[in-house]
């Protein structure tokens, strides 16, 4: 268990983020919750929709969930649910597909199917009284700031796109990025950092090349050292559920996306994230790079401070750094304006 957030133990190729304790310090709860379904081809999908009080119809959001198993339970989604259902903004805080109450598996989809359950979100909301249905865009949460741009570049109907925390490098990129700062908060040394990282290497060879002898003989090895608490936690098996996962969205690249897409985009960083999930500053140079030079209505931000969760920094408890979610909703407030 980290301070700063609670991770499955070594979760060298699952990429799991549960942040369980997230919180509105005082917030009063200003908002309706109604239950949403739909679907996605014939996979019925599940949300709760948290709408404010008052008078609509109100611009909106679907919240894309981040890696791993993550519903409407998930306390960080949750809490940026609550922050901009009390500022006027109506979230639909869904299910993963697989998770809650949504039918599907996310372990057998890659990010088109998963931004396609996003559009499908986008959609519903679009037909509900209660919502402005030119004001309806996306959020994506770690995992889902890979593919929040994905979205946009599907329908004309996204009206703005956000990442909180999403890497903008290829997914294989950020799990090693992260996996290293893993391995250093072990307690290995460097030594036992570049063995972590060799059998890292070996199992992306394997998705690649199929060079399944060479990462078992390492792996083999692995467990008989004291790396057996970090190899454990790799696949043990050529049947795993992991591999074929992988296979499908280890090489996306996001940047691809980010320079297709057309809406507002507002992307959020914590900059104490570079020693954590994601590597910022690697991520800052490719997003500046592919917008140089276009005019578009894109708004980055890095929080000195703050980590993966965006959290206020120096509390004991995790408590949503204000300054970011009132830059949040204040810009999709003033590009959702009511025509």
């Amino acid at each position: 268990m980290k301070g700063k957030h609670s991770r499955a133990a070594m979760l060298i190729w699952i990429w799991i983020v549960i942040f369980s304790s997230a919180s509105l310090a005082g917030a009063e709860l200003g908002f309706l919750e109604r239950e949403a379904s739909y679907q996605n081809g014939g996979t019925e999908l599940a949300a709760l929709m948290l709408i404010p009080e008052g008078k609509g119809p109100f611009p909106a959001a679907v919240l894309i969930q981040g890696a791993g198993d993550s519903d409407r339970s998930n306390q960080w989604a949750r809490s940026i649910a609550e922050f901009l259902a009390n500022h006027g903004i109506t979230s639909l805080l869904t299910d993963k597909r697989g998770c809650g109450k949504s039918g599907g598996d996310w372990h057998t989809a890659g990010f088109d199917v998963l931004a396609a359950d996003t559009l499908a979100g986008v959609e519903y909301l679009k037909a509900q009284k209660e919502i402005l249905a030119d004001g309806v865009g996306v959020i994506g949460l770690s995992q889902g700031g890979f593919y929040a741009p994905l979205v946009g570049t599907m329908s004309n109907d996204v009206a703005f796109v956000i990442s909180v925390s999403g890497a903008a490098v290829t997914p294989l990129e950020q799990v090693n990025h992260e996996m290293e700062n893993t391995f250093r908060q072990a307690g290995l040394d460097d030594s036992g950092v570049a063995a972590g990282m060799r059998l890292q290497n070996l199992a992306a060879q394997y998705i690649r090349t199929g060079d399944w002898t060479t990462y078992k003989n390492n792996l083999q090895a692995a467990m008989a050292s004291p790396l057996r608490p970090i190899a454990e936690n790799f696949p043990q098996t050529q049947d795993s559920w992991v591999w074929a996962w992988w296979e499908k969205i280890g090489a996306y690249d996001p940047i691809t996306y980010w320079k297709l897409l057309k809406q507002p985009a507002l992307i959020l960083f914590g900059e104490e994230d570079e020693f954590d999930n994601v590597p910022v500053k690697e991520s800052i140079v490719r997003l500046e790079n592919s917008f140089k030079g276009i005019k578009k209505d894109i708004t980055i931000r890095v929080y000195p401070g703050s980590g993966h969760g965006l959290f206020e920094p120096g509390t004991e408890t995790r408590r949503l750094r204000e300054e970011a979610f009132q830059l949040l909703t204040s810009w999709v407030l003033k590009r959702t304006k009511r025509r």
